[in-house]
């Protein structure tokens, strides 16, 4: 397995079938040189032509999702030793391919959606005829509210979703759309606050304000649209402190409870247990306690 990254930073894969005839005696693979063109020699060289000419190229983008995939499939076929000497060569390669390239992060680099223009105007429509309407008393407060609400929560999803699009067709290699996208840093939740709509939020009360935020940040928030988001900013902050410390008094408490019990049996034929079974083929990571 050879991983390569072009000038456009466009990773490529080239999955080999020689690498099935590294695996030594003793189960263990070689040191292969990484760059055989630092001493090209004629033997170098004709290693190199010769590993090359058997080789399946996939010239693809290698997001998060498709780096854990082909990290599986490296472990079914080839095992965890040689797997791990494979990940050593991509954690190098990403180290020396992201210094060299020294992304960084700019205000021009948020990219604001096109289409906003035209979509918040039409919501601002739809809002105009439903306030009408609960005017003349054809609609009651609530339903208003909640027609109100969905209108928005429909715009910022369409936002939301213009989101990639618009990046792939005007900049493709947009700092804040590989960074996000990559998952290297950030999500797409982020990224469309940054560049598209902040949307609707919640007031201390917990009940969701009709009035949306229709700024991002990329443009600036007014002094109403900035009193609105506040307390959720701050309340987010406060419910992560709060949060940690309870997750980790919930954690000690279950150590202290069962750190006495030892399980020797797979099934122990108990009637009161919980069956777990797989999703999509594999068992969920976390099993959630109620306490």
């Amino acid at each position: 397995m050879v991983f390569m990254l072009s000038n456009s930073m466009t990773l490529m894969t080239i999955v080999p079938e020689f690498l099935r005839e590294f695996k030594s005696r003793k189960g263990r693979f070689p040191i292969i040189d990484s760059n055989p063109l630092s001493n090209p020699t004629q033997r170098n060289m004709e290693v190199l032509m010769a590993e090359r000419a058997n080789t399946v190229f996939h010239n693809k983008v290698i997001d998060g999702t498709a780096i854990k995939r082909l990290i599986s499939r490296l472990i079914d076929h080839f095992g965890m030793a040689y797997t791990s000497h494979i990940l050593d060569q991509v954690k190098t390669l990403g180290f020396q391919q992201a210094t060299a390239t020294s992304i960084s992060l700019g205000i021009d680099d948020l990219l604001t959606i096109p289409s906003k223009g035209w979509l918040v105007q039409d919501a601002e429509q739809q809002s105009l005829v439903l306030e009408k309407h609960h005017y003349y008393g054809n609609v009651h407060a609530v339903e208003k509210l909640r027609q109100s609400i969905e209108i928005w929560y429909a715009t910022s999803e369409y936002l939301r979703q213009e989101m990639n699009p618009n990046f792939r067709m005007t900049d493709p290699f947009n700092p804040v759309h590989m960074m996000s996208f990559s998952g290297a840093r950030g999500n797409a939740s982020q990224v469309h606050q940054l560049v598209g709509m902040r949307g609707l939020m919640s007031d201390p009360q917990g009940q969701m304000i009709d009035l949306p935020i229709q700024s991002n940040l990329r443009e600036g928030l007014s002094l109403t649209e900035y009193i609105i988001s506040c307390y959720g900013a701050r309340k987010g902050v406060v419910d992560t402190a709060v949060r940690t410390s309870d997750a980790g008094y919930l954690t000690r408490r279950l150590v202290e409870i069962v750190q006495h019990i030892v399980v020797r049996r797979t099934d122990c034929g108990t009637i009161r247990g919980i069956s777990v079974s797989p999703q999509n083929g594999t068992i969920p990571e976390r099993i959630l306690y109620k306490h």
